[in-house]
């Protein structure tokens, strides 16, 4: 019936198959809308996929890849990492610049193979200033004052997410909530 309903509208003049798709003797089509555009990536877009794609090649999950960063600062291509240490750990990372202010930061997401070289981490910070913890996404965040700037870690005992620089607190808290569920 439902065919037979469709042969009827196309005799009537209605495009009923045209609208699903559209054939010449030789290629075939859907047409399913208008399809995106292409355009380029922005400088921050490029960025993204480029950390994403360094946490995916070495199993690292992806969605744990800022996807903010703070006005004026530009990711240092350059400095995009990744890094294998034999029976440790694995790390990406990147830097990041503020020319006009003369300001750096960093990220690293790291997994960690042996626990040990986890446990003897030790992230610096400013020996009066408190550490605060801030929870995004069921990670526990630990910011703390690290001249000249804050740092903000996580960690699960396997990964490991390590900002810092010449950031506020507000900016480390921001990466942090780019940073996906």
């Amino acid at each position: 019936l439902t065919f037979a309903t469709m042969v009827a509208a196309q005799a009537a003049g209605v495009n009923v198959f045209g609208a699903l798709g559209e054939w010449t003797d030789n290629a075939f089509r859907f047409n399913l809308g208008t399809p995106p555009t292409s355009r380029l990536l922005s400088e921050e877009e490029a960025y993204v996929e480029a950390f994403r794609g360094r946490l995916y090649e070495i199993g690292i999950p992806a969605d744990l890849a800022p996807t903010w960063y703070p006005e004026g600062f530009v990711p240092d291509m350059n400095r995009l990492y990744t890094e294998t240490v034999e029976d440790g750990f694995d790390s990406v990372g990147c830097g990041f610049d503020n020319e006009a202010e003369d300001k750096h930061y960093t990220i690293s997401i790291d997994r960690y193979y042996d626990k040990e070289l986890l446990n003897n981490l030790i992230v610096e910070k400013n020996d009066k200033d408190e550490v605060e913890t801030y929870t995004v996404n069921k990670r526990t965040f630990y910011i703390m004052r690290n001249n000249p700037g804050y740092t903000g870690t996580w960690s699960d005992g396997e990964l490991l997410i390590v900002i810092g620089g010449n950031l506020s607190k507000t900016e480390v808290k921001e990466i942090i909530n780019s940073i996906g569920g």
